[in-house]
């Protein structure tokens, strides 16, 4: 009926002595194969150490041995909630289509990773970005139709307005060291003007007439490889100069659109049987930094999932944050379809 609670309190880290360690032992045992009984009961062992790194890896958590504020929380969540949520979970795999492909991507929104899958060949996983909380990356099925190398960024409007604008009001040259220029409409086409000449403190939200444009190369927020495919939320994968969000557990930084950790080899593997031979080409064309559009010879399909509880290929549960608070919607939705 549930599992027992660990009570609250500082940090508990191995080696330490604590009279809640046994019932820490007792929480993962009911759960987890973790040992019951110590010589020392009180003593944060080894063997302890061991099952508290082994849940936190199921539960997406830092893989540390120290049962923190965040560790205790994942711990404390009631038997009757995760059951809940493996129900729910079951209820977004039925959203999708039985055959997801011979060669697809899926996404896990929540666990921020992504799988190529490919019938005859190993799936390829990697790390990818999602968007923040408040602009949560959407659940959709599309499909990869060509490759964008060296691509040109059109800034959204909302993260023109949002994020750059306050920026250009504070200092009207300061997108210029990201090669972010300002176009503006003259008659019928577009223009770049000197943002030095513009009032910023004169715009807002309502009233922004201009189109920000960053150029291809290096600095650019979309890095060196785009990959297009058609929604109607204008959501793709791509790649990033800002590599170092990737060590982070919890990667939610975009602003909807997904970053992929490894885009060379998820490229050529895209393009060809031979992903050592496609990276080399492609990255030969890459160096020539001007953009270039590569259709995708059949159509890859990509599923945007959010799933915070699944199995893996190991057979075990795993969990991860609601990060999107997702959760609470579908279950109110689900407990009135059916009537629990």
């Amino acid at each position: 009926d549930a599992w027992p609670v660990v009570p609250p309190g500082p940090s508990l880290r191995p080696g330490d002595r604590d009279d809640r360690v046994p019932m820490l032992r007792a929480r993962l045992g009911s759960e987890l194969p973790a040992p019951s009984d110590a010589a020392d009961a009180d003593l944060y062992d080894p063997p302890l150490r061991a099952a508290v790194e082994a849940f936190q890896a199921r539960h997406g958590l830092v893989v540390d041995g120290i049962v923190g504020r965040q560790t205790l929380a994942a711990l404390n969540v009631p038997l009757a909630e995760r059951i809940a949520e493996l129900r729910l979970n079951m209820e977004r795999w039925r959203w999708l289509p039985r055959e997801l492909g011979a060669k697809h991507i899926l996404v896990n929104l929540a666990s921020f990773e992504l799988t190529l899958a490919q019938t005859g060949h190993r799936p390829l996983r990697m790390r990818v970005i999602g968007g923040r909380p408040d602009r949560s990356t959407p659940a959709i099925q599309s499909a990869i139709s060509r490759l964008v190398l060296n691509p040109v960024w059109t800034v959204p409007r909302r993260v023109a307005v949002e994020d750059l604008l306050p920026q250009l009001q504070q200092d009207p040259l300061a997108l210029q060291a990201k090669d972010i220029s300002v176009l503006a409409r003259a008659d019928t086409t577009w223009v770049e003007v000197d943002p030095a000449g513009i009032d910023w403190h004169g715009h807002h939200a309502n009233d922004f007439p201009f189109v920000l444009r960053q150029a291809a190369g290096p600095r650019n927020s979309l890095g060196r490889i785009k990959f297009d495919m058609a929604n109607a939320f204008d959501i793709y994968l791509h790649d990033t100069p800002a590599k170092g969000l990737f060590g982070r557990p919890l990667r939610a930084f975009s602003a909807g659109c997904i970053r992929v950790q490894q885009p060379l080899r998820l490229a050529a593997r895209l393009l060809d049987s031979d992903p050592d031979r496609a990276a080399a080409a492609l990255w030969r064309r890459i160096d020539r930094g001007d953009t270039q559009y590569i259709p995708v010879a059949s159509e890859v399909p990509v599923y945007l999932v959010y799933l915070t509880a699944w199995v893996d290929d190991a057979g075990e549960v795993q969990f991860r944050r609601d990060l999107y608070r997702r959760n609470g919607r579908l279950r109110h939705t689900f407990a009135f379809e059916t009537g629990e």
